[in-house]
């Protein structure tokens, strides 16, 4: 079965990120799973991390939010947006927008809520690109947590792969016409973009995506000892062969990496779905696989504590 959409305010923290706290009624008892088993077998997540497309409305953001709230009472979600500025926003910037959502992590230490786990979800490119800046900024001001918390990665869309050809395909309209002038446009602004990376020393964005991604716990939530004894974080990726923006066979070639480095690795292929637009396609089998990663996530957390 589908989880609930369950309508959950969204508040405004600054201009790119939303917080949606539990209810103080939330109570996971009874309730079923999308395949229909009990969802208290293994809990939410004390925090989903959700970081969307590029642009995305909020009508559009609200129908993950409400669903990840059906599927997770009793987690607090976190939205963070982002917009085609990120290609040219500088780290402080970046960094800047996203400090409401450092603030959040280190409450959730705090009280406890972190070493329940951490979803992290990312939606196109866009999603990962902001995972990168939250990363660099934990690395910079660690959160130093006693235990790495389960964390599980769930990449929709993503990661891409030779920039200038999601580029050219994400922002260029389908008008044979005005993409005709559109591209020399798109291509000299990816261009100059790659060229100041490679003057301040940074790898092409796509590069760091893709290596961001790759890390073993994705988020440095504890210290380099704790982490170290940590399992890898399991990973989903969900990708089509329709996608224009993501191509399949970048997705591909990121899971197959990740399976030679050892890590846990599902992927659902779908075969008609455009970009971002799995969940709309087939939900059932969306949120089916999207719980099943967090029941992974447990499952490898419990686990390694049972050999301490």
């Amino acid at each position: 079965m589908i989880p609930p959409s369950v309508p959950s305010p969204l508040q405004r923290l600054n201009s790119r990120v939303f917080l949606s706290e539990p209810s103080l009624q939330a109570d996971v008892t009874g309730q079923e799973r999308v395949d229909g088993s009990n969802y208290s077998s293994v809990g939410s997540p004390g925090l989903v991390l959700l970081f969307t497309w590029m642009n995305a409305q909020t009508v559009h953001i609200r129908k993950y939010s409400d669903t990840l709230r059906g599927l997770f009472p009793t987690s607090t979600i976190v939205v963070t947006t982002v917009s085609k500025d990120v290609y040219w926003a500088g780290d402080s910037t970046k960094e800047g927008l996203l400090t409401p959502l450092m603030t959040i992590l280190r409450h959730e230490k705090e009280n406890g809520n972190l070493a329940k786990g951490v979803l992290v979800y990312l939606m196109s490119n866009g999603g990962g690109f902001q995972l990168s800046a939250l990363q660099k900024m934990l690395i910079k001001s660690p959160l130093n947590a006693s235990h790495q918390p389960p964390v599980a990665l769930l990449m929709d869309s993503t990661p891409g792969n030779y920039g200038l050809e999601s580029a050219i395909n994400g922002n260029t309209p389908n008008n044979p016409f005005l993409r005709l002038f559109a591209i020399p446009v798109v291509a000299l602004l990816y261009g100059i973009n790659h060229f100041l990376r490679w003057v301040a020393g940074k790898p092409p964005i796509f590069t760091d995506l893709r290596t961001v991604v790759m890390d073993p716990q994705v988020l440095p939530l504890s210290s380099v000892s704790a982490r170290a004894e940590a399992k890898a974080a399991p990973r989903l990726y969900i990708y089509s062969n329709e996608d224009q923006i993501t191509l399949a066979r970048h997705v591909e070639r990121h899971a197959n990496e990740a399976r030679a480095l050892g890590f846990d690795v599902r992927a659902e292929k779908f075969e008609n779905s455009p970009h971002v637009a799995h969940a709309r396609t087939d939900p059932e089998r969306y949120w089916a696989a999207v719980y099943d990663l967090w029941v992974r996530a447990v499952t490898s957390r419990q686990s390694v504590d049972a050999k301490l």
